[in-house]
């Protein structure tokens, strides 16, 4: 059971209460773990946000102008990750008019921002047979393209590797670029066709190998996980809704399980903690996500 901040939710009209008694519903009506964590993620972030814009804590205060500065808030972000933010708030605010709480939902009236539509064409079962009688399985990525993960419906973690500053007190304490863009050279020639997908760097200090990289006929990006948090959304969801495959990384279980939301708009490490490896997976994560297809990205 999820931990609950007021047990005596259904008591108060506050934000905070009535967000505890909600995530208590969807439990008692059998919504799985996964799930429950989905909207626990999704009401905190409402509820922080609500607190640093000065939101009534009433919830029959809460106008449709208190909706709109919530919206506001992501208008840069991806058109997905924007109507999944108004979709996930806005079931919350329709539950409380169904039972009583409010008269009626600040939503009302208010249009989520309109989804390009996409157009699946499925490969028939003999097109499937012909792709993996492509696969080698004595490399690799011929090994992968044969194994089956039903939880795996869109991104596979293939290597998850952590770079760290040589320790010998005579070497300067940097991370070798060169080293970093070796690793993206032996994968391509190893057959992962990271040339197909693309590789992400998070700052400046990348311009060098992003420019290297690109001379080569790499596709690059810069994406920067501190300056919102759809890339780290991205990466809960996907986990969340067993949409993520990926093997136990010692260093990635304990970055991702110690980050924690700030002001509703930051994912951060505790103090003394990192968060480099669950950073790199995340970017990885967003792009794949975002360009879709069977090809490799690299954060």
């Amino acid at each position: 059971m999820l931990g609950r901040r007021n047990g005596n939710g259904h008591h108060g009209k506050s934000l905070e209460s009535l967000s505890d008694l909600y995530i208590m519903r969807c439990e008692v009506e059998g919504k799985s773990p996964n799930t429950l964590k989905a909207y626990a993620w999704a009401l905190r972030r409402f509820t922080q946000l609500a607190q640093e814009e000065g939101f009534p804590e009433d919830v029959r205060q809460i106008t449709p102008a208190h909706i709109y500065a919530y919206l506001g808030r992501f208008s840069h972000l991806s058109l997905e990750t924007r109507h999944r933010y108004h979709r996930e708030v806005s079931c919350f605010f329709n539950w409380l008019q169904s039972i009583g709480y409010v008269n009626k939902s600040p939503f009302t009236g208010i249009k989520k921002v309109r989804l390009p539509q996409k157009i699946v064409q499925p490969f028939s079962p003999d097109n499937v047979l012909r792709l993996l009688d492509c696969c080698d399985p004595g490399n690799p990525p011929g090994a992968r393209g044969r194994a089956v993960n039903p939880k795996a419906r869109k991104i596979v973690l293939d290597v998850c590797v952590q770079i760290a500053p040589p320790r010998e007190r005579e070497a300067k304490a940097e991370i070798s670029f060169e080293r970093v863009r070796q690793l993206i050279y032996d994968w391509e020639d190893r057959g992962f066709k990271v040339k197909g997908g693309q590789v992400s760097y998070d700052g400046w200090q990348s311009i060098d190998s992003q420019q290297q990289l690109k001379r080569k006929g790499f596709r690059v990006a810069e994406f920067s996980l501190d300056r919102d948090v759809e890339g780290h959304d991205t990466l809960q969801e996907l986990a969340n809704c067993d949409e993520l495959s990926f093997y136990r990384h010692a260093v990635l279980i304990r970055e991702a399980r110690a980050l924690s939301l700030l002001r509703g708009n930051k994912v951060d490490h505790p103090k003394g903690g990192s968060k480099d490896v669950v950073d790199a997976v995340a970017g990885a994560c967003y792009f794949a996500l975002k360009r879709g297809g069977r090809m490799t990205f690299v954060g």
